[in-house]
C-alpha cells in the first residue's frame, strides 16, 4: 500500500515543521467525495498509521527513495538539497474506514482562485479505484455514479405542478 504525495504537498508540510498528517475524505463537490489533509489532529482509535515518511539528508537521492510508502516527486523538483534540514519522519494517518482507498494513490496539493478571486487549496485525489471525476477534479467517487444537483423528486412535483 502507498500514499505518493506530490512536491508541493511535501514542502508545504515540510515548511510547517509537520510530525504527523491525517488524509481523510469528505463529502463535497459535484462527483461527491475531496480529499483533505491536516496537521491539526489528535490521534484516536477511529485512524490508523498508515506509514512513515522519512526525510532524507541531501546526500541521498529519488533512487533511495525506493521501497517507501510515500515517494517523493523528483519530476518538478529541484531535489531534496533545498529540504535538508528537515529530516524527522512524518507519520501518515488515515481513518480505518477508508484505508483500502488509500492502496496506490497520489495526492496533488494546488492553490487556484475561487469564483469570488479567493485562493483555495485544493488536493487532487488519483487513483485507479476513482470511477468518476468532477470536470475541475477536485471531487471524485468510488462508484462512477454522480450524485445528481437536484432533487429529482422535487423536479416531479414541480414538472406535475407546473406541467
Amino acid at each position: 500500500m502507498s500514499i505518493q504525495l506530490d512536491t508541493n504537498t511535501l514542502k508545504y508540510f515540510q515548511e510547517k515543521w509537520a510530525t504527523k498528517l491525517k488524509i481523510f475524505f469528505y463529502e463535497a463537490g459535484c462527483s461527491g467525495t475531496k480529499v483533505d489533509i491536516t496537521d491539526d489532529f489528535e490521534v484516536d482509535e477511529s485512524l490508523i498509521c498508515h506509514s512513515e515518511l522519512a526525510h532524507p539528508k541531501n546526500s541521498m537521492d529519488s533512487e533511495s527513495l525506493k521501497g517507501n510508502d510515500i515517494n517523493y516527486d523528483p519530476v518538478s523538483s529541484t531535489g531534496w538539497q533545498e529540504h535538508e534540514s528537515w529530516i524527522q519522519g512524518i507519520n501518515i494517518y488515515v481513518p480505518k474506514k477508508d484505508a483500502e482507498k488509500f492502496e496506490n494513490c497520489r495526492i496533488t496539493r494546488t492553490v487556484k482562485a475561487d469564483h469570488t478571486g479567493k485562493e483555495k487549496v485544493r488536493y487532487i485525489f488519483t487513483s485507479e479505484q476513482v470511477k468518476g471525476r468532477c470536470g475541475c477534479g477536485s471531487s471524485f467517487n468510488f462508484t462512477g455514479a454522480k450524485k445528481p444537483k437536484i432533487d429529482m423528486e422535487k423536479l416531479k412535483q414541480l414538472k406535475k405542478r407546473f406541467g
